[in-house]
């Protein structure tokens, strides 16, 4: 069971009966080729008496993430051994599984997802990706990089995730942070969406960056809509991310109905604070750490930039890289989902142009 040859880019899956027989295959893929899973019953000849297949988990009592016969995706590093367990349920008509995940939203779960997921992967990261959502969206990581960037993320809860992981990363070489429109602002703790604390609170044990929010209850006020989502994320253990899951968006959603001005507005108003004192900070912590800080001012839609002030500019703080795809014209509105947001062919492209610019951290480079 252990001789199976995993070098030349190849990786291995480890498909566990998980009915109590404890019958294991270890099947070979290669890395970053989609292939058909062997399907249970065909290819393995299990079977279990009074219940069905009815896919392959990540976690012994997880959810579904992948079906029979579904394609595997790209294995996180050539050489390594994945474990995915069958789902097997009663084969009665009647039955309804206890819990079912199916509700939960992207927004909530891919925060989620990041986590576990850096579980999985974080010893290979030579870099990582940090920022709201224009990081989220615009960043694509592939191989050894992992994109924690995080919608609606300001400068002061980037900088506590990226001092979270450091320690962890060991061949961590370089941050990539996105320095976006409403980065500067207190975006977490003033703005629309401070619920997404919680997230934090909850993985990171992060205290709000504001003192006068420290000791308002109301930072708890969605804990209990999220409260089941958050528990059964103790049990989930990626189930529902794919095997080489590298923090990219895994939905992309145009807004509906999106008012253009009120939400340049908005930006702009959140544009207020002093977050750019963590960006400094941030500097000098990579610095101090030898790892190299690139600042990324995203691209914007040349409607959204027409609804900017005259003359409006981002201007990160100095004592890093800054390369500034906002006035570049290297983008065009074909590469955007909305105003602001970057579709997957557009985070490819600027993640590309990113790496031609100051060179794609390589193994052993």
């Amino acid at each position: 069971m252990g001789d199976i040859e995993l070098t030349n880019g190849f990786y291995g899956i480890r498909f566990n009966s998980n009915d109590g027989r404890n019958l294991v295959k270890i099947v070979r893929f290669k890395y970053g080729v989609h292939t058909a899973l062997p399907t249970i019953v065909d290819d393995f000849g299990w079977e279990r008496s009074g219940y069905v297949f009815v896919g392959w988990s990540v976690a012994k009592q997880g959810v579904i993430a992948y079906r029979d016969g579904s394609l595997a995706c790209r294995g996180t590093v050539p050489g390594r051994i994945f474990d995915v367990y069958a789902i097997w349920n009663p084969d009665d008509p009647s039955y309804k599984p206890l819990v079912n995940y199916s509700h939960i939203s992207p927004y909530w779960a891919e925060p989620i997802y990041k986590v576990e997921g850096m579980k999985y992967v974080g010893t290979e990261v030579q870099e990582l990706c940090l920022g709201s959502s224009h990081a989220h969206y615009g960043y694509y990581a592939e191989d050894n990089c992992y994109n924690l960037g995080d919608p609606s993320c300001d400068a002061y809860y980037s900088f506590e995730i990226l001092k979270y992981w450091v320690p962890k990363l060991t061949k961590l070489r370089r941050i990539v942070y996105f320095y976006d429109i409403f980065t500067p602002g207190n975006v977490i703790d003033r703005g629309s969406e401070g619920f997404r604390r919680i997230c934090w609170l909850h993985f990171y044990r992060m205290c709000p960056q504001l003192a006068d929010c420290r000791q308002d209850t109301t930072i708890l006020e969605s804990y209990t809509d999220c409260e089941e989502v958050f528990y059964r994320s103790v049990d989930m253990h990626m189930a529902t991310v794919p095997i080489g899951y590298r923090g990219n968006a895994i939905k992309r959603k145009p807004m509906p109905n999106v008012d253009l001005a009120k939400r340049v507005a908005m930006h702009l108003k959140l544009n207020q604070g002093d977050c750019d004192r963590y960006v400094s900070e941030m500097i000098d912590y990579c610095r101090d750490r030898k790892l190299e800080l690139i600042i990324v001012v995203p691209p914007l839609r040349s409607d959204y930039v027409r609804e900017l002030p005259q003359g409006f500019k981002l201007q990160p703080p100095q004592g890093a890289r800054i390369i500034n795809y906002m006035d570049s014209g290297l983008f065009v509105d074909d590469d955007f989902i909305d105003c602001d947001h970057l579709t997957e062919d557009g985070a490819k492209k600027l993640t590309r142009l990113l790496h031609e610019e100051v060179g794609e951290v390589r193994p052993n480079a």
